[in-house]
């Protein structure tokens, strides 16, 4: 417990130095942690017997980052289509790989890298890049319902947890720490608005969002986020490991510590897009 609360703090003040800087600071951070996250992945599926196509992959990771920049999430499945292709004529020609290689590799686009697209656009598409601290409400909206779900889901499931919620993927899970977790997506909602939604931010977006969005929005981030952690189980069990990689002390790697937050990402982005849309429509 010691390890993981000590490993836990420069994690949260590397979140905390993202969300108040943003601009192409924040960009950089996604950046690392995308390539940090597919190698991990690549790792995983290599330990398993598996021979992943590494260059196509990464050039997608390298290329998302401009595409999506400069032309928007249109232009990134063109690119992303392209990568398959290229994946396609790889496997078939090169001896050593095989259809296995096609498809795991493919993964590790999908995963985490689709994902990230997502973290993306957030920061391109709702802050000013160009002005550092633009706006965090939305990044917020991303980051803290899968935090605090993950640290009331954590608590209350050690505590009160009995009965099992996924044995099958994840046994550690349970009903109680379920609960808690969406619990905990609302308290992040409601510190949202309360200190940021309400201010200075959401006033310079023009926005008029009340409490009651903040509030339905933390709750599904949370049970999305929790949809992801299991999905990372998934996985991992799948593949029988106990974590992506050993680069954080007692959390395991980047992905066994962003699993719920990328899941998160593109609801986020869906939910503050539909509404812009309709603010947009209305006025």
């Amino acid at each position: 417990m010691k390890t993981r609360i000590l490993a836990a703090i420069p994690i949260a003040l590397i979140l905390i130095a993202a969300m108040v800087l943003q601009s192409w600071v924040l960009v950089a951070l996604f950046a690392v942690l995308s390539f940090i996250g597919q190698i991990e992945m690549m790792r995983t599926l290599e330990e398993k017997g598996a021979r992943v196509v590494r260059s196509v992959p990464f050039v997608f990771a390298a290329a998302s980052i401009f595409f999506l920049y400069n032309f928007g999430m249109g232009m990134l499945l063109i690119v992303f289509v392209a990568c398959v292709m290229a994946l396609f004529v790889i496997t078939m020609f090169k001896k050593k790989y095989d259809f296995e290689s096609f498809m795991k590799s493919v993964l590790v686009m999908v995963y985490p890298q689709m994902f990230f697209a997502f973290a993306y656009l957030i920061a391109f598409q709702f802050t000013d890049m160009r002005i550092l601290g633009s706006n965090p409400v939305v990044l917020a909206a991303a980051l803290l319902p899968p935090i605090f779900c993950d640290i009331l889901a954590y608590f209350f499931g050690r505590a009160l947890g009995k009965k099992k919620l996924c044995p099958e993927i994840s046994p550690n899970k349970t009903v109680a720490g379920s609960v808690a977790g969406l619990m905990g997506g609302l308290i992040a909602g409601v510190l949202i608005w309360m200190f940021m939604a309400s201010g200075i931010w959401i006033r310079a977006l023009y926005w008029d969002m009340g409490a009651v969005h903040f509030l339905v929005l933390g709750i599904i981030v949370a049970a999305v986020s929790q949809l992801g952690d299991l999905a990372a189980s998934f996985v991992k069990r799948y593949f029988s490991v106990k974590d992506f990689g050993k680069l954080i002390p007692g959390h395991g790697g980047i992905l066994d510590r962003i699993d719920s937050i990328l899941f998160a990402l593109p609801i986020v982005y869906i939910y503050f897009i539909v509404y812009n849309s309709y603010l947009n429509a209305i006025i």
